[in-house]
């Protein structure tokens, strides 16, 4: 079972170059739950306060009040190459805690797990008991339409680039090849140049609890921990995916949202229901238009992008094609408020939308046409919505007069 971690969180003065106060530009960017943005040139956390620092003076939050925090510019990428190479394949590992790791699978560990290599953290140890998915980047790159990853309630399953799977029992997991028993009892030996990736059955877990912190990596990594701190060296994560305390160079951090707070981003909220009906029908099928979580809606191959509207960035967030419908079960769950805002993300410079909440299956706010946002333009936002007599929550996005070319639409600052 998963240790339980410490919950105090800590963090120490994160600062910009010393400019001249009217020559500096913001280098902080803060959401909080009430729909303020606060700017300013560097932030640090003193027991739960959250102190944007700024050269006219300071501005404290509640940490369980902030949603998600930037550094502006976002750092430069340390991605490693798209697909790696058969000895060390790029691959994005995916948790159940819904952290993301990406890097290069390095060495397997027999059937405890195997070894990625980040370009932030240098090796890290993964345990199987801690993955929910592992995607292989050259396969997602040279596939247009790849199935949906994800496991049966009671085995694992291997999806290959040609569009088959096979489901069994994961046993090892190495650089060149996956060790799968299947369901007649014999092991398979899998090429992991031939893979998507597998995803494995769900086991019982201690949920997390307690505030923490998950910070956003350059190369698109997301790892969460109970106990932050910067310093001169970086960022130090304690109580990370692999139980260690690691430290990561400012230049591999981008921001951080905050998760156990006051508010639950809908990035942590799997929905109870995706509709997806495209301008065109239903055929040819509609499963690569399913929303993305945290990251932008694209039809690009790979990994989508991250969440930008008007030139600015976005952690948490929800982004779907026009015609998707999310539907979220708030019965008996305790969630007072609604609160988003929404845009045309700029992937998609030439769509238009229109945005509606539904309570119950009722309309509750509509935006009207949405087009792209200028550079530097604020999403719209949503009115906040009183949800405490709600059963159900539903994100609707309507195609707008211009068909469906580009209808990349996002829900940001959007949590519960």
């Amino acid at each position: 079972m998963r240790a339980m971690l410490r919950t105090a969180i800590a963090f120490a003065l994160l600062s910009a170059p010393a400019l001249p106060a009217d020559e500096s530009p913001p280098r902080i960017r803060v959401l909080a739950l009430d729909g303020r943005t606060i700017e300013g040139r560097a932030f640090e956390a003193k027991g739960t306060k959250l102190l944007v620092k700024s050269p006219s003076g300071e501005t404290a939050l509640d940490l369980a009040d902030v949603l998600e925090a930037h550094v502006v510019p976002p750092a430069a990428s340390g991605s490693p190459p798209p697909g790696g190479s058969p000895s060390s394949p790029a691959v994005a590992v995916e948790f159940v805690n819904g952290d993301i790791l990406r890097g290069l699978l390095v060495q397997g560990i027999g059937e405890e797990g195997f070894v990625v290599r980040s370009a932030a953290l240098d090796e890290v140890a993964v345990s199987l008991e801690r993955v929910a998915a592992l995607r292989f980047s050259a396969g997602y790159a040279r596939t247009d339409d790849p199935p949906e990853l994800a496991a049966p309630e009671k085995a694992d399953r291997v999806l290959f680039v040609t569009g088959d799977r096979i489901d069994g029992t994961l046993r090892s997991v190495a650089p060149g090849e996956l060790r799968l028993r299947d369901g007649a009892g014999s092991d398979r030996i899998l090429k992991t140049e031939a893979l998507l990736g597998f995803a494995l059955a769900p086991l019982p877990r201690e949920p997390e609890t307690g505030l923490r912190v998950q910070l956003a990596l350059a190369d698109g990594s997301r790892l969460t921990g109970t106990e932050v701190a910067t310093g001169p060296a970086g960022w130090t994560l304690a109580g990370m995916v692999d139980g260690k305390d690691r430290t990561l160079p400012h230049a591999a951090v981008e921001g951080l949202s905050v998760r156990g707070g006051r508010g639950t981003p809908l990035g942590d909220l799997p929905p109870s229901g995706v509709e997806v009906r495209p301008y065109w029908g239903d055929d040819p099928p509609v499963l690569r238009h399913r929303p993305r979580f945290d990251r932008a809606f694209t039809l690009d191959r790979g990994a989508p992008p991250p969440l930008r509207l008007g030139g600015r960035t976005y952690l948490r967030g929800v982004s779907s094609f026009s015609g998707t419908t999310m539907t979220w079960t708030l019965e008996g769950k305790g969630f007072r408020t609604f609160v988003a805002a929404v845009g045309l993300d700029d992937a998609g410079p030439k769509g238009a939308v229109e945005f509606e909440v539904l309570l119950d299956g009722k309309s509750a706010w509509k935006s009207g046409v949405v087009r792209a946002l200028a550079p530097g333009g604020e999403p719209i936002p949503v009115p906040r919505l009183d949800v405490s007599a709600a059963k159900t929550l539903s994100l609707v996005v309507h195609p707008g007069p211009d068909d469906d070319v580009q209808d990349f639409a996002d829900w940001v600052k959007a949590a519960l």
